[in-house]
């Protein structure tokens, strides 16, 4: 399958350096061979520096949808507004996109969820929420028997990761963002992360398809953690305690109910476990009863591990293919 990669930042070059090392093993899982045919990026520099041939790189998006023979496009350039129109093109022309965009979806899943059905294409987004966390895929078919009533859990490692910190060596918020600003967790601007929006996007997106409504920002209560003091963490801790960044959606007497915020949980607690930069996340169902996923949410292998997965469900998908499992030779 001839696929396009739409930017080569941190996900993207880390998609790129999967495929390109495990051919073979891809190839094998998904039926037949996956081929980068192009790869847009502004920079072509950074995209040459992969290994990626010359004549693959290009600068406009144009060049892409041109080529016919592209089934799959993998938006990976982030943001809202050139994806989002990117995205609607690829899909109206009846190609398959894969994304870890959550900033987009977050706005407008439920619109391209419709597009993608209109034109028998195929929209998959596990990156999205969980990074390397496989969470849509379970959802949507694992989990597909249960009535889910409460999914809860941990969606930012920068937060999470700052609250470890400040938990375990009681230093002040501002000690423990900085650290994570040095060890690369947290942006220069770490808004998005300790104001609770990612949380809120990643929230989004899972919301919606859990519950089959369209959920968005203005739903959602979000509260950051800006104001967790040391003296908070403290307090918490004598009384059996510890603070998380807690994204939470349920629905109530046929209304969504959904926060980010920190939240006091008690140390027996699972996610009270969860430490440092991972994420995890927890479904209540009928059925299933209460699950937990835990693993690393973000990272440039991490998340472009779940966007390879992605590609390859797509060209199972197209061929039903059942991969081969070594243990029936």
């Amino acid at each position: 399958m001839n696929i396009a990669i739409l930017g080569c930042g941190t996900v993207g070059s880390g998609t790129v350096k999967l495929l390109m090392k495990n051919e073979k093993e891809y190839t094998a899982k998904a039926g037949e061979p996956i081929v980068i045919k192009k790869l847009l990026e502004r920079h072509p520099e950074k995209a040459a520096a992969l290994g990626v041939p010359a004549e693959t790189i290009v600068s406009s998006f144009d060049e892409i949808m041109a080529d016919d023979s592209i089934e799959t496009v993998v938006e990976l350039i982030g943001g809202k507004t050139s994806a989002y129109e990117y995205t609607k093109q690829c899909l109206r022309a009846g190609r398959n996109v894969v994304t870890a965009n959550k900033d987009m979806l977050a706005e407008y899943l439920g619109e391209l969820t419709a597009l993608a059905h209109a034109n028998h294409a195929m929209l998959m987004y596990e990156a999205s929420v969980g990074g390397a966390i496989p969470v849509i895929g379970p959802v949507s078919r694992s989990l597909a028997a249960s009535s889910i009533s409460r999914i809860y859990g941990i969606l930012n490692g920068t937060t999470n990761y700052i609250l470890t910190r400040m938990a375990a060596d009681g230093i002040p918020y501002g000690e423990a963002l900085r650290d994570s600003q040095k060890l690369g967790y947290a942006e220069a601007d770490p808004t998005n992360d300790v104001r609770g929006y990612d949380s809120a996007r990643k929230l989004a997106v899972l919301a919606s398809l859990v519950f089959g409504v369209s959920v968005h920002m203005a739903d959602i209560e979000i509260q950051g953690i800006e104001d967790v003091s040391a003296q908070d963490m403290l307090d918490a801790s004598a009384g059996g305690k510890t603070i998380k960044l807690l994204a939470d959606a349920c629905m109530e007497n046929g209304r969504l109910r959904a926060s980010v915020k920190p939240v006091s949980l008690p140390l027996e607690h699972p996610l009270a476990s969860v430490n440092d930069c991972f994420n995890a996340v927890c479904f209540i169902g009928d059925a299933c009863g209460e699950i937990m996923l835990y693993g690393r949410g973000a990272g440039s292998l991490p998340t472009a591990s779940a966007v390879v997965g992605d590609i390859i469900e797509i060209c199972r998908r197209r061929h039903d293919v059942v991969p081969e499992n070594p243990l029936w030779k």
